[in-house]
């Protein structure tokens, strides 16, 4: 287990999954790995992406959904974190999961830009940042 405890597990077979439907649609989620930065990147000290080295692959979302919502199908649309070393040509890796990706775009981007990314990675749109 990564993040549940035994009171956890309690709380949501007798309390959520009761009440939780059976497909649900994760419609904001931030999925990377490593080399979506460069060589020797590192987030800062107390940023929660430590939490799990530095990296949130699409691998780990499942292994968490299905610790959290085991009775559940879970679709993701996703997009990686807005970090002005990220490489936004980079989406996240979906083959074999129920998804979607979407390109980070900067208010800077040009139409063509994002459309251009948005073709070339198969993502449905994109997510923009101001902090770009």
């Amino acid at each position: 287990m990564i993040l549940m405890n035994e009171n956890d597990r309690r709380i949501y077979q007798e309390e959520l999954a009761p009440r939780l439907p059976a497909r649900i649609f994760d419609a904001h989620v931030h999925v990377f790995d490593k080399d979506f930065f460069p060589p020797g990147f590192e987030f800062a000290k107390l940023s929660v992406y430590n939490k799990f080295n530095g990296e949130f692959p699409v691998s780990l979302w499942h292994e968490l959904m299905k610790e959290l919502l085991p009775q559940q199908e879970v679709w993701l649309n996703c997009f990686s974190t807005p970090n002005l070393k990220l490489d936004r040509n980079r989406v996240p890796d979906l083959k074999g999961t129920n998804g979607f990706t979407m390109v980070v775009v900067s208010p800077a981007d040009s139409a063509e830009d994002v459309r251009k990314r948005v073709e070339a990675t198969g993502s449905i749109g994109g997510k923009p940042y101001l902090n770009f």
